[in-house]
């Protein structure tokens, strides 16, 4: 089992995840950043005021589109939160087109 999956057993369902991500961002001193937890700009800006990550792994095409990925960034660096994109190539294909 992950860490992921011990702190918050349903990976989709930001509430009680982000809840459980902020304590842990409180107490360490390592940043967290969020990843398969942040799936729409809603969930960006949750995470974001709960303080449940100092980081955002954004991932176009888990978020909905380059649209959205772009919202979320927008919104992550108004808020001082640093982003970076990710890719979810899964093919040699996939990896030589990026």
């Amino acid at each position: 089992m992950g860490i992921l999956a011990a702190l918050c057993g349903d990976v989709g369902a930001l509430g009680l995840c982000g809840q459980r991500f902020a304590a842990l961002q409180q107490r360490i001193t390592t940043d967290v950043c969020l990843d398969e937890s942040v799936k729409s700009l809603a969930n960006a800006q949750q995470a974001i005021a709960m303080g449940a990550c100092r980081y955002i792994n954004i991932k176009p095409g888990r978020v909905g589109g380059v649209t959205v990925a772009k919202q979320i960034h927008d919104y992550a660096a108004s808020k001082g939160v640093p982003c970076w994109a990710g890719g979810m190539l899964s093919s040699s294909i996939g990896a030589h087109a990026s």
